[in-house]
């Protein structure tokens, strides 16, 4: 790669090192010199500084320049151009201020986080400066903050037809950095991934109508409650359905919580089901005791008016031998 080299138009005498790219260092201190000086002809001229930054001629000569500008090792070239001005006259350094805020808007664009490449090298010694960090660019408060709706989501992907589906979803999800919640896989049929993800609402929409699913964060949970033998047991169904104005029992976060580590004790403590169906009463140290033996459950999270296949949670917990007081 060629090296170019340039010596300062500035009292300060210094080198710079560039690449034989589009953006040329040559250009961008005749470009500087040439603000400079229509920058002091117009301070000359007693005209208020502020002024001479909303001047049209001004402003498109910091077009011009900054325009040049493609990458993030041209940006600090030109950065280092700016702090050599800076220490110059008064029409220098208001050069390099005026191209200093406009730095800071082309490394948004050109993101700021991504390290130079190729660093710049001092050929002679006399200009010593440590590669700055992107972000010196830029201060907390000229960050610009965008309001986004997010939307959360239950979305199927059908894999049995479509065997690249689930890759190109998941690599959709991680380019527009959504939020898998939750994600589960029927295998018993047609091979369906059921996930319930968290997203920009524009996206959401969008994977919802092409993959299917439906929007929004409501949710049932179907539980299949088993005690007894494995032959001579008995079991009951029982649908959970949350009043979704109760923040707290319609969280995702409940049904795993509470729902999947106690289901026997929170439908009997609750009154929601009566468990007498699948157990026996006993009179244990003067109270009534419902045993469940061998107690286990299936669970099922999913949208309301699905099915067992399109959950995007299931569970299967076995508890062994309950004891419940308190039944009549």
């Amino acid at each position: 790669m060629l090296k170019k080299l340039l010596i300062c138009p500035l009292a300060i005498g210094c080198i710079f090192t560039g690449t034989s790219a589009a953006f040329d260092v040559h250009s961008l201190n005749e470009s500087m010199h040439t603000l400079s000086s229509k920058l002091k002809t117009t301070i000359i001229s007693n005209q208020a500084k502020k002024q001479v930054k909303k001047d049209a001629l001004v402003q498109n000569e910091v077009r011009e320049i900054v325009s040049s500008i493609e990458s993030v090792d041209d940006l600090f070239t030109a950065r280092k151009v700016v702090i050599q001005y800076s220490n110059g006259n008064p029409a220098d350094k208001l050069a390099a201020n005026l191209l200093g805020k406009a730095l800071k808007k082309k490394a948004l664009f050109l993101g700021v986080n991504d390290a130079p490449s190729a660093p710049l090298i001092d050929l002679d010694g006399g200009f010593s400066m440590p590669t700055s960090n992107p972000t010196d660019f830029l201060r907390p408060e000229e960050f610009i903050s965008i309001d986004v709706p997010s939307s959360e989501a239950v979305v199927y992907v059908d894999a049995k037809k479509y065997t690249d589906r689930v890759a190109n979803f998941e690599a959709t999800l991680d380019r527009h950095e959504c939020d898998t919640l939750s994600k589960h896989i029927n295998k018993k049929g047609d091979d369906t991934y059921n996930y319930y993800v968290s997203c920009k609402q524009f996206v959401v929409e969008e994977l919802v109508h092409h993959f299917g699913g439906v929007v929004g964060n409501n949710f049932v949970v179907e539980m299949e409650l088993k005690a007894g033998g494995w032959l001579t047991g008995k079991k009951m169904n029982y649908t959970f359905t949350p009043d979704a104005k109760d923040k707290e029992k319609s969280s995702f976060h409940f049904f795993k919580a509470v729902l999947e580590r106690d289901p026997f004790g929170f439908l009997h403590n609750e009154k929601l089901a009566d468990l007498r169906e699948i157990g026996k009463v006993k009179d244990i140290a003067g109270k009534n005791t419902l045993i469940l033996k061998n107690a286990r459950v299936k669970m099922w999270v999913k949208a309301p008016g699905a099915d067992r296949t399109q959950a995007v949670y299931f569970s299967e917990e076995k508890f062994g031998d309950l004891q419940m007081r308190g039944e009549k």
